[in-house]
């Protein structure tokens, strides 16, 4: 036992490991780095971040990716404890936090993608012994770092930067709180032995705040590229820095800019440079901007070569809602795109905005946990998330408008903050536009109304100023072919959630929506019969002897059950009814002593309003009055644009009084048994705010039920992608064969 070990005959610049990394070909490359490098890099954490015997440090990293090599010899070089956590924790976060709970864990090494998983954790409260993590792999946001400190404030966070052929890290950065403030985090200064220059093309130095390529020379250096020698000469160069004639520096390929204090900003992949409309624009440049939106975490920015629109650039955005949490399902997404883009256009030329940002739940990522450019790029080229994220008219004014504007411009998508001129409009178009909304609504528009109101949004404002009173009934979609197609309204009362469907179904015929009458300024109806007969005399103008096709959504089945039944028996007409979803979305049974306030929560959820900002609004039994939680909900609605923005605080009493109305119509409401049959459409995923009460549709369908489940849950199923879905069967049950009249 007292003999010494046998010589190795290693040496310092003998091989330590060879490890893959990406190539910009596609080919993976290998590199090669010698013991000194892994040696070095050792020795400095130790300097740096100084291990103990009874710290613990969790090998998280694959095994593929070089940061695992310091988890790994790091804590057995100093006699730390090295926890080789189960299976599990590579793709289960919660399970992440339960080891470094139960272990003890000190130090964790992880990508910033996923350090926004663990902060999400309600019990990472479990684990104070975690003192320190270090970041890697991608840039690090502002926003993280506040996220970071808000929930481990007694931690330490490292900022690490370092190509693979520069032996894992080469520059690093202490996060401070105040870092959450500031445009971006820095990836620090080299660390001890490794010297970083920023050159340009020509090889000179940059001057200070001028971006130029990293290159790293020092100690960290790696042998080169296995059996790669063209590569080797082009990325390995001779350092004339170097103090040795035979030293080497690496040509990263990133870009980087250094500031006065002598910080580096990481600005991105040189060989990712695109061209737009004959710009060279870089991508990660435009992500800078994006992240430095209050509410993106991430960003990843990849052209478009659709041959239809030319180059363009596509952003994918993952977002966080008011309550901090990541944003998940989209009808906060077409409001958040518009705001997206607008903030870009205020810090970027024209041509570096996006033309597209589809917000999403999270950007794929490769093995080594970082962002897969070579997948949203083929997602662009495949798919339709390709297209522009739209906001979807909110009354009938917008969906009238957005009517006008695609019946002059069939072949293009727009929603209703999309510029007119920018989606393919002109001025001998605007001029057509003009004559339409005169005839459509009466209104006579000054001739430079569409140089200044450029958008839907803006030409609906100008037209409710003296908008004419109308009917319940509205045209979603027109036709002159195929029998109409009826949508009543769900508890808001407004038929516009049907505007997708309404396309996704198709020509099969004219689709018409029918509006609660209290949104258009009459005593709102308090029984679902009352409803049915007005609605009934309203479909007969367009349809006086049927066949009637009824589609109803949520508490709008109930109503198109109690139209489909009239007509039954008292008509005898053919009726086809598809109910989706229904009855009706309700308020959980907790009005008691606060039905006003539990009746605006409700209505809150309606317009898609988080538990954080219905808590603020409605407040405590007593604490706001009524009129407060109608300012409160307008200005969040507002702030999101959930509602038109020139609606005010009684416009909302209306729609909040019709709401109710329309609340107390269903809780009130007793149906009876429909000879005809029904199709039931059911969201797969359940609704908290969905209850179906009363008889079971099996009782009231006595000529037949047949259900089928569509993909989303209860709000979802009628916007993409799901509306497809729900369209193809609506489609095949109107298209059957005529059913006798009984």
């Amino acid at each position: 036992p007292d003999a010494p070990p046998p010589p190795s005959g290693a040496t310092p610049r003998h091989l330590a490991y060879v490890i893959g990394t990406s190539g910009s070909t596609g080919v993976p490359k290998a590199v090669a780095v010698p013991r000194s490098a892994l040696a070095h890099q050792l020795a400095w954490r130790q300097r740096t971040f100084p291990l103990a015997p009874g710290d613990a440090v969790l090998l998280r990293t694959p095994l593929g990716f070089d940061p695992s090599l310091w988890e790994l010899f790091g804590p057995l070089a100093v006699g730390a404890r090295l926890v080789v956590p189960p299976p599990a924790v590579d793709h289960d976060v919660a399970a992440l936090v339960r080891c470094l709970a139960e272990r003890g864990i000190g130090t964790l090494q992880l990508t910033p993608s996923y350090l926004d998983l663990l902060l999400e954790q309600p019990e990472l409260d479990r684990c104070p012994a975690l003192a320190r993590v270090f970041c890697g792999g991608e840039s690090l946001t502002p926003a993280q770092v506040g996220r970071f400190f808000a929930r481990l404030p007694g931690a330490e966070l490292h900022h690490l930067y370092g190509p693979a052929e520069a032996a894992i890290d080469a520059t690093q950065w202490r996060c401070r709180p105040e870092d959450a403030e500031r445009a971006f985090v820095p990836i620090g200064r080299p660390i001890d032995g490794v010297r970083v220059d920023l050159l340009d093309a020509t090889g000179a130095p940059v001057p200070v705040g001028v971006p130029g390529e990293l290159h790293i020379g020092g100690r960290g250096v790696a042998r080169g590229y296995r059996n790669r020698p063209e590569l080797d000469a082009e990325r390995f160069v001779p350092d004339p820095f170097a103090d040795r004639p035979e030293a080497r520096r690496v040509r990263t390929g990133d870009r980087a800019r250094r500031w006065p204090d002598g910080t580096l900003e990481f600005l991105g992949r040189m060989d990712r440079q695109v061209q737009v409309r004959g710009m060279r624009v870089e991508p990660a440049e435009v992500e800078a901007v994006l992240r430095a939106h209050p509410t993106v975490r991430d960003a990843a920015v990849v052209a478009s070569r659709d041959a239809t629109v030319g180059q363009a650039l596509v952003a994918y955005v993952t977002t966080e809602d008011a309550t901090g949490a990541a944003t998940r399902g989209s009808p906060e997404a077409p409001t958040f795109a518009s705001e997206l883009r607008a903030h870009a256009a205020e810090r970027l030329p024209p041509y570096m905005v996006p033309a597209t940002i589809v917000p999403t739940e999270a950007l794929p990522r490769t093995g080594h946990g970082k962002i897969d450019r070579g997948a949203l790029a083929a997602q662009v080229r495949t798919s339709a998330a390709s297209e522009p994220v739209r906001v979807a008219p909110r009354d009938d004014v917008e969906l009238r408008l957005l009517r006008i504007w695609r019946t002059l411009l069939p072949d293009r998508e727009f929603g209703v903050t999309d510029d007119f001129f920018e989606v393919g409009g002109h001025s001998l178009l605007a001029m057509r536009v003009l004559a339409r909304i005169r005839v459509a609504f009466g209104r006579e528009l000054p001739a430079a109304t569409l140089f200044e109101a450029r958008t839907i949004e803006r030409q609906a404002r100008l037209v409710r100023e003296d908008a004419p009173s109308r009917g319940a009934l509205i045209e979603i979609r027109a036709s002159d072919a195929g029998s109409p197609v009826f949508c009543v309204h769900p508890v808001s009362g407004s038929s516009v959630c049907y505007v997708e469907l309404a396309t996704a179904l198709g020509p099969i015929g004219p689709v018409y929506g029918l509006d609660a009458v209290g949104l258009l300024g009459s005593q709102p109806h308090e029984r679902i019969e009352e409803m049915a007969e007005r609605y009934l005399e309203e479909a007969r103008l367009v349809a006086p002897a049927g066949p009637y096709r009824l589609v109803g959504w949520s508490m709008g089945g109930a109503v198109a059950l109690e139209m489909a039944r009239r007509l039954s028996e008292r008509d005898g007409a053919e009726v086809r009814l598809v109910v989706l979803d229904g009855w009706v979305p309700v308020a959980p049974d907790d009005e008691g002593r606060d039905e006003h306030g539990a009746t605006t929560a409700a209505f809150g959820r309606e317009l898609g309003l988080s538990p954080h900002d219905l808590e603020y609004a409605v407040g405590s039994d007593g604490e706001v009055t009524p009129e407060e939680r109608v300012e409160r909900l307008l200005r969040r609605a507002h702030e999101l644009r959930r509602v038109p923005p020139d609606l005010g605080p009684d416009d909302l009493h209306v729609r909040l009084r019709t709401f109710a109305a329309n609340l107390r119509a269903m809780r009130a409401y007793q149906p009876r048994p429909y000879a005809g049959a029904v199709t039931l459409l059911e969201a797969e995923r359940s609704h908290a705010g969905v209850a179906r009460r009363g008889p079971r549709w099996e009782e009231l369908a006595h000529g037949g039920l047949t259900r089928r489940h569509v993909p989303g849950d209860h709000d979802t199923m009628l916007r993409r992608p799901h509306v497809d879905a729900v369209a193809a069967v609506v489609r095949a049950r109107f298209e059957e064969p005529a059913e006798p009249v009984s």
